[in-house]
């Protein structure tokens, strides 16, 4: 058993204060997840709708290197290695 000596509040007081502290604390929690979710879901929101960027303008290749085919008469072209 408690000594009421040390206790400066009455009991009804602690057990209001308390149930307002709980009650307090279950808004902030209860506001920061919804903050949070809110957050993600933007998140997500924004990745699923937003297209993706347009390609870049084309590159130039240069010779021999995956662009248009060499004229025949060009001597590193393969039409001329095959003859």
């Amino acid at each position: 058993m408690s000594n009421p000596c040390l206790h400066d509040t009455d009991e009804d007081d602690t057990r209001s204060g308390l149930s307002l502290t709980r009650l307090l604390d279950a808004l902030a929690l209860g506001t920061v997840l919804m903050l949070a979710w809110r957050a993600c879901h933007g998140h997500h929101h924004r990745r699923r709708t937003t297209r993706s960027a347009r390609a870049p303008a084309a590159v130039h290749t240069w010779e021999g290197e995956g662009g248009r085919p060499l004229p025949t008469e060009h001597e590193a072209s393969t039409v001329n290695r095959a003859h």
